[in-house]
């Protein structure tokens, strides 16, 4: 009997959802990336998507968060659908986090929202282009990565998290990315055209797992 309550007490403290006063957590997700400024020539489809990064919460209501986030880019010719053009984004940005369920009081111990915000740098490449240009031209002669588009972002979104005990949570998101200094097209195989805006953007939606450290 001893031994039946002694279970049952570490199970039920396995998978409590009571929410923590804050500290620190690492998340990863993976989804789908939408948008992306293109030439005519061409027609952007769906993307993958990666996320992850680390935070830290200084209460249940207000944190920072550094993260990093992948996202692919496949152009496809209007008139040649066999030929496609892929390039890639890698954004790293700083983030303030603040949980708006908290705030409002409709957080409960298995769903809570959070709003997050901020800044970085980042790059996007295009390998094909950067071995075309190579091979007829020699090597670049821009700053910062060779023959990327090198940008600044300002990313803010939106993340539900539902908690599985107090240490997971299942966490979704949606967070846009305002590139800033954008110079090219990322289909830059078939132009490498400058953008008379040089402002884009494009948004990701992906889903996974935060862990509290």
């Amino acid at each position: 009997m001893k031994k039946l309550f002694l279970a049952l007490t570490l199970f039920t403290g396995f998978t409590s959802t009571a929410q923590t006063d804050g500290g620190l957590f690492m998340d990863l997700e993976i989804g789908s990336r939408f948008g992306g400024i293109t030439t005519e020539s061409t027609v952007m489809q769906t993307g993958l998507a990666i996320e992850g990064g680390i935070g830290y919460m200084f209460n249940n209501k207000f944190g920072v968060r550094g993260g990093l986030t992948f996202a692919n880019f496949n152009a496809v010719n209007v008139n040649n659908e066999a030929v496609s053009d892929r390039a890639g984004t890698i954004q790293a940005t700083l983030q303030g986090v603040l949980s708006i369920s908290q705030l409002a009081n409709f957080g409960t111990e298995k769903f809570d929202l959070n709003f997050h915000a901020g800044f970085g740098f980042g790059s996007i490449f295009n390998p094909d282009f950067k071995e075309e240009y190579v091979e007829a031209n020699g090597d670049f002669e821009d700053p910062m990565f060779k023959g990327n588009d090198d940008v600044v972002n300002v990313v803010f979104g939106l993340t539900p998290r539902f908690p599985i005990n107090d240490k997971l949570a299942i966490t979704l998101d949606v967070s846009h990315f305002l590139l800033l200094k954008q110079d090219h097209y990322v289909d830059r195989r078939y132009s490498n055209t400058l953008l008379e805006n040089g402002t884009q953007g494009f948004t990701t939606t992906t889903v996974g797992i935060s862990v509290n450290l």
